[in-house]
């Protein structure tokens, strides 16, 4: 299983991949630490509002992980005319489904928090900050499928320079628009939102450029090719499906969780916004693991698309737990460095034991799901997310929550114990053997 030839293949994607989330994710944790500066409760009201976000923005996922996993088979099989061609069809749908997002957070997104049960003392907060970030929607769905071709054409290092440099603007605009510091009037979580409106415009022109400088390719070439369509529908609907499911189960623990004192509410924020920097381990390694596997299944070399997986989990799981023991034993450390509120620190102290629970299932999950896709096999993960996050995390959540009075603590046990149930289904799935009959492509004939 272990080959130094392999680990260096992963590993010259993970580490590229890894930096370009964990920019990511540092791009939040900078609104987060800037905002709470000016006031804590900005910072539940735009927990709320990126909640409620994410909720319908997932649906960008429909064609930017088709177009990743059908490029990869494409250039496995040795297709490179058909791959470039993926791109396009992609960032036409995405610009439609961009627009119609938009248009339904501009208009509708009061209902949407209400739903969520955002507190009335934050629901006005967070419905000004949709309605900025809501106009950066169409952008970001194009620079999804941007980002994912690149990925897929090996060229992640070329995202995480757009990355980096879009921190160091974010960070700038943060403390130019929140704080007031040029003599302005400080515009709060108004200034946060039109710090991250003007950052997803950046990005996107930046990932054009990349796209016509490094891949020379045409972007928005307005012809429909109906088997590629069909392939990123077939493999980008259900992923898209499974987050949604996700983000529908999530969107209920929300509820549950604003169902709890404000504090409970901004301990779920400071943990969450640790945590993302192990989930960035997974998910690097998931995503590596995608790409590779796409590669191999191209070529309709099975073995390898099974040590590459068994291999990428070998890697990164010692890893995630080592990372998870650390901010254990470091949180009295870490915890008082963001807030030095007594009631949320006592609150998250008692979660952290679980995260070990949380993040084995997490771990297992983006490394063996996102190799099931990149298989052609994206039917099973959602059948399997339906049922446990619905069963467990929602479900487990309220009973959790209401019915034992567990608070927080029931939350992320809820949520753990959906991983973990998940993880086992997919590794039997994988180990059956049956996401073998479902590549998207033939190998070109030699």
């Amino acid at each position: 299983m272990f080959s130094k030839s392999r680990a260096k293949a992963i590993y010259k994607l993970v580490i590229p991949l890894f930096l370009e989330m964990f920019l990511a994710s540092l791009l939040g944790t900078v609104d987060t630490l800037m905002i709470k500066n000016y006031s804590e409760l900005s910072v539940a009201s735009i927990g709320n509002a990126n909640a409620v976000l994410s909720f319908l923005v997932v649906l960008f996922n429909i064609c930017s992980v088709g177009v990743a996993i059908v490029t990869s088979q494409y250039i496995g099989a040795s297709k490179k005319e058909e791959s470039r061609l993926v791109l396009s069809q992609g960032i036409i749908f995405n610009l439609g489904l961009g627009l119609f997002i938009a248009l339904m957070f501009i208009f509708f997104n009061v209902p949407l928090l209400k739903l969520a049960n955002t507190p009335d003392n934050v629901i006005n907060e967070s419905s000004s900050y949709i309605m900025i970030v809501a106009f950066a929607l169409p952008f970001q769905a194009m620079t999804n499928c941007l980002s994912a071709n690149l990925k897929a054409n090996s060229k992640p290092f070329y995202i995480t320079i757009v990355s980096l440099c879009v921190n160091l603007l974010n960070v700038l605009l943060n403390y130019l628009l929140i704080y007031g510091v040029l003599g302005t009037e400080p515009l709060g979580y108004k200034g946060a939102a039109i710090a991250t409106l003007s950052c997803h415009l950046v990005t996107f022109i930046l990932a054009v450029i990349l796209t016509k400088v490094v891949l020379k390719q045409r972007i928005f070439i307005f012809k429909l090719h109906k088997d590629i369509f069909k392939s990123i529908i077939k493999i980008g609907g259900p992923s898209a499906f499974e987050s949604i499911c996700y983000n529908i189960a999530q969107f209920i623990v929300v509820s549950q969780v604003n169902k709890l004192l404000t504090d409970v509410m901004n301990a779920r924020n400071y943990i969450n916004m640790i945590l993302n920097y192990t989930v960035l381990l997974s998910g690097a390694f998931g995503s590596a693991n995608s790409i590779l596997v796409g590669y191999a299944v191209g070529k309709h070399d099975y073995e390898e698309a099974e040590k590459t997986t068994k291999l990428s989990l070998v890697l990164v799981y010692p890893v995630v737990m080592f990372v998870v023991m650390l901010i254990n034993t470091l949180g009295f450390v870490i915890f008082p460095l963001i807030t030095q509120n007594e009631n949320i620190l006592s609150i998250i102290y008692t979660v952290l034991p679980i995260l070990f629970l949380l993040e084995t299932g997490r771990c297992i999950n983006l490394v063996y799901i996102n190799a099931l896709k990149s298989s052609g096999d994206t039917l099973y993960p959602v059948i399997c997310a339906v049922f446990s996050m619905y069963l467990i995390a929602a479900f487990g959540s309220y009973f959790f929550t209401d019915v034992i009075h567990l608070g927080l603590i029931g939350i992320f046990l809820a949520n753990g114990l959906d991983e973990c149930f998940r993880a086992v289904l997919v590794i039997f799935r994988w180990k059956s053997k049956k996401w073998q009959n479902k590549s998207l492509v033939k190998k070109a004939e030699a």
